[in-house]
């Protein structure tokens, strides 16, 4: 299964795959090619959705933990948003990168994110 915490995640914040196919303007087919790994999610649509979740949760999830696709060995399943395939794990540790902590500023601080 492919990005396993993201639905985890969904269900706990009450986030129904409707609301993200509005969020983002995808049809169903796009919305579960995305899902299971066989197209990427864009960064804008990675930041749509961190924005979804902190307006529906209040809280604020990282990049590596929504989006992971590692399987038990520590190896990646599929691409990772700009990632090759059979990549060892980012280490969660790492720093954001700088538009995801400049949309992180932004949501903490009570902002709206426009594209």
């Amino acid at each position: 299964m492919y990005y396993k915490n993201l639905r985890a995640e969904m269900v706990r914040a009450g986030i129904s795959k409707h609301e993200v196919q509005e969020l983002l303007e995808i049809s169903n087919n796009t919305y579960y090619s995305k899902m299971t790994g066989r197209t990427e999610f864009k960064l804008s649509e990675v930041e749509k959705i961190l924005a979804l979740f902190y307006r529906k949760s209040g809280k604020v999830y990282s990049v590596e933990y929504l989006f992971d696709t590692t399987i038990s060995n520590g190896l990646k399943k599929s691409k990772y948003i700009g990632e090759t395939a059979h990549q060892k794990s980012p280490d969660t540790s790492q720093e954001l990168s700088e538009s995801t902590s400049e949309t992180l500023n932004v949501m903490n601080s009570g902002g709206i994110i426009n594209e």
